[in-house]
């Protein structure tokens, strides 16, 4: 149970950290994160629908490794082995897999339309 109390308290800590980073570096670039995720290295994945891009810092968020730029608007994450999953949306939903190291795209899914919500 103190282990899954230190992981929150550890994610919301860096999640907080990120947040005053960006606003701090970034004060003029659009900033809308969509997602927070970590690998098994502990860096942390953070998607932003302003840029349309993955950001790759560091485990303590202190350095920035690479930018995965998409293209379009992302607007879910899921790393699993040595690949991340990646949701994007425009005016079509689509699922892009792409390697984690290298960020290239490996399969993307045909556009799907999704109906309006009412």
């Amino acid at each position: 149970m103190k282990t899954q109390h230190y992981y929150t308290g550890r994610r919301v800590g860096v999640t907080i950290c990120l947040l005053w980073l960006f606003l701090q570096v970034n004060a003029n670039a659009p900033f809308f994160p969509t997602d927070i995720k970590l690998n098994a290295k502990g860096e942390i994945f953070f998607t932003q629908k302003g840029t349309k891009s993955i950001e790759v810092y560091s485990p303590d968020g202190s350095q920035h490794l690479r930018s995965v730029a998409l293209g379009e608007t992302p607007t879910g994450l899921w790393i699993e082995g040595d690949k991340m999953y990646v949701t994007t949306f425009e005016s079509w939903g689509k699922l892009h897999i792409l390697g984690l190291e290298s960020g290239t795209v490996e399969k993307q899914s045909r556009q799907v339309r999704v109906p309006a919500i009412r």
